[in-house]
């Protein structure tokens, strides 16, 4: 099985035998002797893990899924190449670690956040509409990062989730990068439009740990009181205070996107045999968080955009 790695993610910790499961940042030292997940990847006959009367949970005897309603949950996946994982997996991963944080009423969302005056200012909006560069625009103008992407949240306070930003040419210019590193990131744009060849390369990353090599003093921060609430869309500009009904309506819909729950259909399954997990339940812990989120708010903002400028309006109203 070889050596045993320890994650620990805002208090939900994972014993795995892969050190490539989830950023370094994650990492300890601590043992821990019974963590809430256990993730093995290697070979093995999922058949001689399953216990007398248990229903076998199973991807084409690639995957096990054992023990969720309960600790700790275990995970047994024999990848197609040594122990790299798919995007099935990592899907399946994050819903699972989802639920469990849900349990503790903390949700994942997709948000990136950042701060200025100690405010904590969470920016959502739907993929490809301008969130990254926004939040780039805004670092260079002194405010302070704490996710790009991911957060976690109990609907008053927003923590990081990392993971490596995912830079394009327009991102590149906003970066004190060398000369041979905006080409690479130029070459993979233009690879990434060739079907047959983006399935050989994926996007840049950048872990968010690096900023502050290519962004003049960027201060990364671990937590923040989230006070402003913004929402990006394509349209004519303008700036719009949204009601806090309207606020909620659209979380629900936004706030679920890359990170959804229970679309995996070997959840649904352990749900239809043991009864757990309870859809129901944790979607209403999830809204119960998306309500506390938008009541903590003092301010609540649509920004509108064609030009993907919006950082200039957020200024503005900061």
């Amino acid at each position: 099985m070889g050596k045993l790695i320890y994650y620990n993610l805002h208090g939900l910790t994972i014993e795995s035998n892969s050190e490539k499961l989830f950023s370094k940042s994650y990492l300890t030292e601590e043992h821990i002797s019974t963590p809430d997940i256990q993730v093995f990847l290697g070979k093995f006959d999922p058949f001689k893990k399953i216990n007398q009367g248990e229903k076998p949970l199973m991807w084409a005897s690639r995957l096990l899924l054992q023990n969720l309603h309960s600790k700790p949950v275990k995970i047994f996946y024999r990848p197609y190449f040594g122990r790299k994982v798919g995007r099935r997996f990592r899907k399946l991963l994050w819903e699972i670690i989802k639920m469990k944080f849900l349990e503790n009423n903390f949700t994942l969302m997709h948000s990136a956040c950042i701060t200025h005056n100690g405010k904590g200012i969470l920016i959502i909006a739907p993929a490809e509409t301008g969130k990254t560069i926004t939040v780039l625009k805004l670092l260079k103008k002194g405010f302070n990062f704490l996710s790009d992407d991911y957060i976690l949240t109990n609907g008053k306070k927003a923590y990081p989730i990392p993971s490596g930003m995912t830079f394009h040419s327009l991102h590149a210019q906003e970066l004190n990068l060398n000369f041979l590193k905006k080409l690479e990131i130029k070459i993979r744009d233009k690879i990434l439009l060739i079907p047959i060849l983006s399935i050989l390369i994926s996007e840049y990353k950048l872990p968010p740990q690096e900023l502050p090599n290519y962004i003049e003093n960027v201060k990364i921060i671990k937590e923040a009181n989230i006070q402003v609430l913004i929402f990006l869309e394509r349209g004519n500009p303008s700036v719009e205070k949204l009601d806090k009904g309207e606020a909620l309506k659209r979380l629900k819909v936004i706030g679920n996107v890359h990170i959804p729950l229970f679309t995996e259909e070997i959840l649904l399954e352990y749900s239809y045999y043991y009864g757990y997990p309870d859809f129901d339940r944790l979607r209403m812990i999830e809204y119960s968080i998306y309500e506390r989120l938008v009541n903590s708010c003092e301010k609540i903002y649509l920004v509108k955009s064609f030009k993907k400028d919006y950082w200039r309006y957020i200024l503005d109203m900061i």
